[in-house]
């Protein structure tokens, strides 16, 4: 996995008291699951064991060369991965990533009025963060997925 509760935590400026481990963990083996789809197995693998060889995790016998496209590679996978994390998050939890971090849970009407989101902006909230995890995994997709088109805006796309 490319990503931890730790940087899902970090993007959204919360605390465990705020957001536990518990709400984030389930959502962490369907996120690397479609950026491993997205990117392949190679550019995935690649990441992965860059991100074990700076927490000091390789088994023995285990190397990687660490150069810049390489830390860019691992950088751009592991926020994609992040952001498609937050994606998972919003229906269960019915919350919006704010722009200045953190997560609202309702809106306010113009009556002034408390209202949970409607199902348009939860879908809207999610087309975003895929739109985001899209632009970090743009330079690693397969050739499949790069021939033209955006994962993020793929009409056929129902895995959101």
């Amino acid at each position: 996995m490319l990503t931890d509760v730790t940087l899902v935590r970090s993007l959204l400026a919360l605390s465990t008291n705020q957001l536990p481990d518990a709400t984030i963990t389930p959502h962490l083996p369907a996120a690397k699951h479609q950026l491993r789809r997205w990117v392949g197995e190679s550019n995935y693998d690649t990441s992965e064991t860059a991100i074990a060889t700076a927490k000091g995790e390789l088994s023995e016998g285990e190397t990687l060369e660490a150069d810049g496209d390489l830390a860019t590679q691992e950088s751009d996978l592991r926020y994609a991965e992040t952001y498609l994390v937050l994606m998972r998050m919003v229906r269960p939890l019915n919350i919006v990533v704010s722009s200045s971090g953190g997560i609202m849970t309702s809106v306010i009407t113009d009556k002034g009025q408390t209202a949970m989101l409607r199902p348009d902006q939860v879908r809207n909230e999610e087309k975003a963060l895929k739109r985001e995890a899209s632009i970090k995994a743009q330079p690693y997709l397969t050739t499949g997925l790069s021939a033209g088109r955006s994962v993020a805006y793929d009409d056929n796309d129902d895995e959101i």
